[in-house]
């Protein structure tokens, strides 16, 4: 491959389930197992951290990363999906991976694809380039976010040292099941024998099946909520300062992510630190304040602009959208919020709007830019029971600009509903300004 397009191609030659979704027969684990075999079991070469769940899995990665990096680690960071470059997606220490190493490994797997007896998914092959990077650069541990449910996850070959499942909601339910127990038991499938595992807050049907799934491998559980204290002492768009008790150590650490959500991510971060067995120096508060500061997140309550304000952020379903528009009222408290939605068409429109529709009356229906998106028009008429004021425009840049000119200065314009539609304002430089 002489360039990142050349194998950008050679990758997209695979099914992508990120653009159509799959049902649970097209996933397992036997086509990563057999792949990661022939290019050597990179995963064995390194320590992992694995994360699942519905909301806040990869914000909570991203801390975990952070802190682990500020205490002296090397750290692999593997998450999905991305926003603006497909590199993203893999990072070492808080970097991305060149080009040229990218398509190194994009070579490695394509050499041992050619000898499977069954071909991968797109994210298989992209997973096993990932585990061949961390291994090639020698990372002391990966922080490591499920792509979809758990179980059956390419992920879930990995042998970490503690797995933790942040809060499970209601998503993917033609994939993993129409009950918050269905959805649980597949979250849970990442628990291994004897593995501890963190977790955070959950409803009590979502408790009920890790407990039982937990107790089934003997795997000790750790709550969030019984290991860490925390408590929201200001907000300003700039972050949150939150005051944290744990291991009898108090501490305040600010953090650039906004809203409770965050504050709740932060602590499952701390708890998955509490018990993994590195040096106390990791759990430090000096590691834990300055892995916190650093943390980048993008696209996840991201303010890219003022006057208006312009927030971006991948709420894409009920859950998501209720954090949202908590966030959204704490932070402009008084504030016109003026909402830019485009979702895709196995989303739970009703319930997305219904937590949205508490903190504006306005939306613009676009369609985000992806194959699974719902059509702008089918989703304005949609929107149009749950707020007064809907108008559609399938063109996301030219619905971010008619948002804009629309607000006041002191309004707030959310763009939200897809991580896809999210990521397409930020590489057209659609939000930026002020």
């Amino acid at each position: 491959m002489d360039d990142l397009r050349e194998a950008l191609l050679y990758l997209e030659r695979f099914t992508n389930y990120e653009r159509t979704a799959p049902s649970l027969a097209d996933l397992g684990l036997s086509r990563m197992e057999e792949l990661l075999s022939r290019i050597g079991s990179p995963q064995a070469a390194w320590r992992s951290i694995h994360v699942a769940g519905t909301k806040g899995k990869g914000s909570t990665c991203a801390l975990t990363a952070g802190i682990l990096k500020a205490a002296g680690f090397r750290v692999g960071l593997y998450s999905s999906p991305h926003l603006i470059d497909l590199r993203e997606r893999i990072q070492i220490n808080g970097q991305w991976v060149s080009e040229s190493e990218f398509i190194e490994a994009i070579e490695v797997v394509r050499a041992a694809e050619s000898a499977l007896t069954t071909r991968p998914t797109y994210f298989e092959m992209f997973t096993a380039a990932a585990f061949w990077l961390f291994a090639r650069h020698r990372i002391d541990v990966a922080v490591v976010e499920v792509g979809l449910g758990g179980r059956l996850d390419a992920t879930n070959v990995l042998s970490p040292e503690i797995s933790a499942i942040t809060p499970v909601s209601f998503d993917h339910m033609q994939v993993l099941g129409s009950t918050l127990s269905q959805i649980a038991q597949e979250k849970a499938g990442i628990i291994k024998q004897n593995t501890p595992v963190v977790v955070a807050p959950q409803p009590r049907e979502v408790r009920d099946q890790i407990e039982r799934v937990a107790k089934e491998r003997s795997s000790p559980l750790r709550f969030v909520e019984d290991q860490v204290q925390w408590k929201i002492l200001s907000q300003s768009p700039d972050g949150q300062k939150i005051q944290f008790k744990i291991s009898k150590k108090d501490m305040e650490v600010f953090l650039p992510l906004l809203g409770e959500h965050q504050a709740v991510n932060l602590a499952t971060a701390l708890a998955i630190l509490e018990r993994f067995s590195i040096s106390h120096a990791a759990k430090g508060p000096r590691a834990i304040r300055e892995g916190a500061r650093s943390v980048v997140w993008p696209g996840r309550f991201q303010i890219a602009g003022r006057n208006p304000w312009m927030v971006l952020d991948g709420a894409h379903n009920a859950a998501s959208a209720r954090a949202l528009a908590q966030t959204l009222r704490s932070v402009f408290p008084r504030a016109r919020i003026h909402c830019v939605v485009g979702i895709a068409a196995d989303k739970d429109v009703g319930g997305f709007a219904q937590a949205l529709r508490t903190v504006s009356e306005r939306v613009i229906a676009t369609r985000a830019p992806t194959p699974r998106a719902l059509d702008a028009a089918e989703l304005g008429e949609s929107l149009k029971q749950w707020f007064p004021g809907v108008e559609i425009e399938p063109d996301p840049a030219r619905a971010v600009e008619r948002a804009k000119q629309s607000a006041g200065p002191e309004d707030c314009v959310a763009i939200t509903g897809s991580l896809y539609l999210v990521g397409f304002c930020l590489r057209e430089g659609a939000v930026c300004h002020g």
